[in-house]
């Protein structure tokens, strides 16, 4: 038990850089949350330029209603697939609402 408390102690940092990572992201996507969103906005202030993609599904409720939230989620999983492809390192991918998605 020592050992274990000692472990932690000792690794208390790389636990919460961790945390702070995991809780950063959606469980769907694997993308960057709103709040992740807001923060790169917020440093990204100052740039001279930069470039932000907004995606929507619209209307997305009205499927969701009728298939329901199975199809959701595999519908959130395949975007994230799909745009995880056709993006470079140099881009990260947000989910900002439901089926909103963003790319810095």
């Amino acid at each position: 038990m020592l050992n274990f408390i000692l472990f932690i102690v000792n690794n208390v940092n790389k636990l919460k850089k961790y945390l702070n990572f995991m809780a950063a992201l959606t469980y769907l996507a694997g993308f960057y949350n709103q709040k992740a969103f807001g923060k790169a906005i917020k440093q990204i202030g100052g740039a001279k330029s930069f470039s932000l993609i907004f995606l929507d599904k619209n209307n997305f409720v009205t499927v969701n209603d009728i298939h329901g939230h199975s199809y959701e989620d595999a519908f959130i999983k395949e975007v994230a697939v799909l745009v995880l492809e056709e993006i470079n390192k140099n881009y990260t991918c947000y989910c900002y609402g439901g089926d909103e998605f963003s790319i810095i």
